[in-house]
């Protein structure tokens, strides 16, 4: 089989190195560059789905060996939702560790709103798995989705997850996010690495943390400072609780915000 750009990023994707990856056939080759499309990045992706039922027609086993593999490849590259759905429709398992930095979380980081979609509607998982451990030197740990759709400014993702399950981890707390906070929402509200305060993705993470807190996420004096929201924090101050805590936790200031704690 030839090799190719949809080719390499089969056999070299970071969540099946330490899986067998198989000399393919010619079907099996043509289905990989059909779900991908002739020139994929790689977290982006153009399928030609109309090519992938044609193959799958001609060779109905050709799923039998690549489609799990497969599978793990696309939900992380964004554009690439209908062939996910084409996949799991076709009963290609997903496998995944909710426990561990799997590729739900890479599709959440890449902004990839189309494969979390296709799949959360086909049932094969939920927006609730968690990064228990750290998967690099210098990540936090403990992290839900919505982490990444906060980090990023991916409202889409964002408004995703929480229908699919993620609200249940407003207030789980990140572990060696330093001074960016404790909770998502905290993330949302710490700066962003794409330029001024007014570029869409610092836009976007601004708009995430509204969607948090309408969603119930604990809206501390450190959330508040974040969003200049003086409103919410004369609010906190005349409570008779402690203004810089949500309920349990004891964050970090998400930037310069007199959250000295």
């Amino acid at each position: 089989m030839r090799d190719s750009p949809s080719i390499r990023l089969f056999h070299e994707n970071w969540f099946l190195r330490e899986a067998p990856s198989p000399d393919l056939t010619q079907a099996e080759g043509r289905l990989i560059e059909a779900a991908m499309g002739p020139d994929p990045g790689r977290w982006d992706g153009q399928p030609d789905l109309a090519r992938m039922i044609a193959i799958l027609a001609e060779y109905p086993t050709v799923l039998d060996r690549v489609g799990a593999h497969l599978l793990t490849v696309i939900v992380g590259m964004r554009g690439c939702g209908g062939a996910v759905s084409l996949l799991l429709d076709r009963g290609v398992p997903f496998n995944i560790d909710p426990t561990a930095y799997n590729v739900l979380h890479e599709a959440a980081w890449a902004g990839s709103a189309d494969t979390l979609e296709a799949v959360f509607t086909s049932g094969a998982a939920d927006a609730t798995p968690v990064s228990v451990e750290k998967p690099h030197t210098g990540w936090p740990a403990n992290l839900s989705l919505m982490y990444w759709a906060a980090w990023g400014g991916y409202p889409q993702v964002a408004r995703l997850l929480i229908a699919y399950g993620a609200g249940r981890h407003h207030e789980r707390p990140i572990k060696g996010n330093g001074e960016r906070g404790v909770t998502s929402l905290h993330e949302a509200v710490s700066p962003g690495l794409w330029g001024d305060d007014d570029s869409p993705r610092n836009l976007g993470k601004r708009e995430v943390a509204r969607m948090l807190i309408e969603d119930g996420a604990a809206y501390d004096a450190c959330a508040a400072a974040g969003l200049n929201d003086t409103g919410r924090l004369e609010a906190l101050m005349a409570s008779d609780s402690d203004p810089r805590f949500a309920p349990g936790v004891a964050p970090g200031p998400p930037r310069d915000t007199g959250c000295d704690i």
